[in-house]
């Protein structure tokens, strides 16, 4: 978690609504630039810059960290 809050911290306003967009439609980079009305290259940079993967990534292992501990009896 404190790896995702670091991250986080540093993204400027563009970066938080370029990424969120990326982890709420998960439906890739070339359909989330059309949705925001700018190219795949432009949101490729944002998202590099904002150290999204590193991101996304660390959520990815907390979901299934999570999931794993769940009950199942």
């Amino acid at each position: 978690f404190e790896l995702m809050k670091a991250i986080e911290l540093n993204w400027t306003e563009r970066q938080r609504e370029i990424i969120w967009a990326m982890l709420k439609y998960n439906e890739g980079q070339s359909a989330t630039a059309r949705r925001l009305g700018i190219s795949q290259g432009t949101l490729n940079k944002a998202l590099t810059a904002g150290q999204y993967y590193a991101y996304s990534n660390a959520l990815k292992m907390i979901e299934t960290e999570l999931g794993e501990m769940r009950y199942d009896g």
